[in-house]
């Protein structure tokens, strides 16, 4: 008896000693060893001694450089998400944690997880003085816009404007608050937004789709003298662009009903009359498809490019998406009292496969986000 407890005492001594180094050892071992792993072009194994690193030292300085790396290590976007939602809360410097909350917040937005990335927004924009000061300040107002909170956008905007200087981000400030007035049908007040656009950020990539945007209300107003003047200075500046284009087309067809431009496609959340929009008319009569989509029990995800007030601009889109060998059709929804012409590429489909055709269309150079019944 005598002897097991000597045993025991030595053993409880030697852990006292031990342990310590074994809980620390371990932690610059593995992160020389990923690193050399980097250098030695074995990123999979690089990777998984990162994560392992993260689960014992989670409240270690370094978490953010290390979250960092497995970003620009992994390519796959699920599992930097499941990374980051974990391990981002521990991060103690607020604008490092707030560029990470962005991080999160785009990926969601990249997947079509609409909700995800609006929450995320707010934890990443919830004190401006940590946040990054770039042009994606505004998507969580676009988000808002897309889901119908025309107040929290608008609120969210004004906040922007009263803190930040900068010309391109002041001028899609001031277009998003002339699109909020525009669908509620305040057009003067729009007009104003949009002047003070044209008369204070005539350099800025906002200006082109101003200027449609004035166009447009010149022609609902029928002010035959403004609209030569907006119309010859597209015409003058932006001969190669959709927004001229899109102008050309109006004055063509003097159209006088009441649209206007979204200029990057807006992703509206909600699809619960999917399948009972008007999509009969077809944009080339060869190639646009409109047909109703697969039986109910295929009915998962859709992917969205574009959403317009303006059916001339989903067609503009549907026809590009079919010449460059997509399958596109327009599918309508009524938001808060405005009639939305939706682009949607591809059939109903598995969030899988869905996730590979927006893969093509972002190497196309478009924007895909998935809409389903559950979101």
């Amino acid at each position: 008896m005598l002897k097991r407890n000597k045993i025991s005492t030595f053993l409880f001594i030697f852990a006292i000693y031990t342990l310590p180094f074994l809980s620390t050892q371990p932690t610059k071992i593995s992160l020389a060893n990923a690193e050399n792993l980097e250098k030695q072009g074995k990123t999979e194994q690089a990777l998984i001694i990162y994560e392992e690193w993260l689960k014992i030292n989670k409240n270690d300085p370094q978490v953010y450089n290390i979250l960092n790396r497995i970003s620009e290590l992994e390519k796959n976007p699920f599992r930097i998400l499941d990374i980051f939602i974990e391990y981002t809360p521990a991060v103690k410097d607020p604008y490092k944690k707030s560029k990470l909350y962005k991080e999160i917040a785009l990926l969601w937005e990249m997947l079509g997880r609409i909700e995800s990335a609006l929450d995320y927004y707010k934890l990443a924009y919830k004190d401006l003085k940590y946040s990054d000061k770039d042009v994606s300040l505004l998507n969580l107002a676009k988000l808002f816009i897309e889901q119908g909170l025309l107040i929290e956008a608008e609120n969210w905007i004004k906040m922007i404007i009263n803190q930040i200087k900068d010309k391109e981000i002041l001028a899609e400030s001031y277009y998003l608050l002339a699109e909020i007035y525009t669908s509620l049908n305040k057009l003067s007040i729009a007009h104003s937004y949009l002047i003070l656009i044209k008369n204070q950020y005539p350099h800025t990539y906002t200006y082109p789709k101003c200027l449609l945007h004035l166009l447009q209300i010149y022609i609902i107003n029928s002010n035959k003298e403004k609209i030569e003047l907006i119309f010859s200075e597209l015409e003058e500046k932006y001969t190669n662009t959709p927004e001229y284009e899109l102008a050309l087309s109006l004055i063509n067809k003097n159209k006088t009903g009441y649209t206007f431009f979204l200029p990057s496609p807006h992703r509206l959340i909600g699809t619960e009359d999917i399948l009972t929009s008007d999509t009969n008319k077809k944009v080339d009569d060869n190639k646009a498809h409109t047909e109703e989509p697969e039986s109910e029990e295929t009915q998962l995800v859709f992917i969205q490019v574009g959403s317009y007030t303006m059916r001339e601009n989903a067609e503009y889109m549907v026809k590009e998406l079919i010449e460059k060998g997509f399958e596109a059709r327009i599918v309508n929804k009524k938001i808060s009292g405005t009639l939305y012409y939706r682009v949607v590429v591809g059939k109903p489909s598995s969030e899988d496969k869905a996730q590979i055709l927006m893969l093509k269309l972002k190497g196309e150079g478009y924007e895909g986000y998935l809409i389903s019944a559950e979101l």
